[in-house]
C-alpha cells in the first residue's frame, strides 16, 4: 500500500485500510483500564477507525488524543452510570447514541448518555451493533 490510506466502502461504510500495531492497540487497552472486544481488536488490525454511513465514527480512530480515550474518561464523571463502569466505548452511531461493548453483560451496546443506565440496543457483539446501526440508517433513506 505504499504506506498510503486507502478507503474502501461496505455496505456504504468506509473503513482506513491502515491498520493498527498489536502494541498501540495494547496501549489503548491500558490506557482505558478495560480490554477491547476482539471483534474491535480485529477491526483495528485492519483498520484505524471506522466510518458509517453521513460519516460517523462506528470505530473511533486510535491515535494518541484519540477519541476512544476521551470518550472512556467519561466513565470519570459523577454522573456516569457506575454499572457501566464495565462498558468500553468504542464508537458513536451520529446521532449522539455511543458504541461500546460491556464486560459485565458481555454484550455489544448502543447507548444514550442521556437515558442513564438503560440502553438502546443490546447485541452479542460491537459488529452487530455496527451492523444495527448501517441498516437503520438504509431505513431512513
Amino acid at each position: 500500500m505504499n504506506g498510503q490510506q486507502q478507503t474502501f466502502k461496505v455496505k456504504k461504510v468506509k473503513a482506513n485500510m491502515t491498520g493498527v500495531t498489536t502494541e498501540r492497540i495494547t496501549e489503548l487497552e491500558v490506557a482505558i483500564g478495560l480490554q477491547l472486544p476482539e471483534d474491535v481488536r480485529s477491526m483495528y488490525g485492519i483498520s484505524n477507525g471506522y466510518k458509517g454511513p453521513t460519516e460517523c465514527q462506528l470505530l473511533y480512530p486510535a491515535d494518541a488524543e484519540s477519541e476512544i480515550l476521551s470518550m472512556n474518561r467519561l466513565k470519570e464523571e459523577p454522573w456516569f452510570p457506575k454499572q457501566f463502569h464495565s462498558l468500553v466505548l468504542v464508537g458513536d452511531d451520529g446521532c449522539g447514541n455511543l458504541i461500546g461493548f460491556d464486560w459485565a453483560t458481555g454484550r455489544g451496546v448502543l447507548w444514550n448518555p442521556s437515558d442513564g443506565d438503560s440502553v438502546q440496543q443490546s447485541r452479542g457483539s460491537v459488529t452487530e451493533i455496527w451492523e444495527y446501526v448501517i441498516d437503520w440508517y438504509k431505513t431512513i433513506g
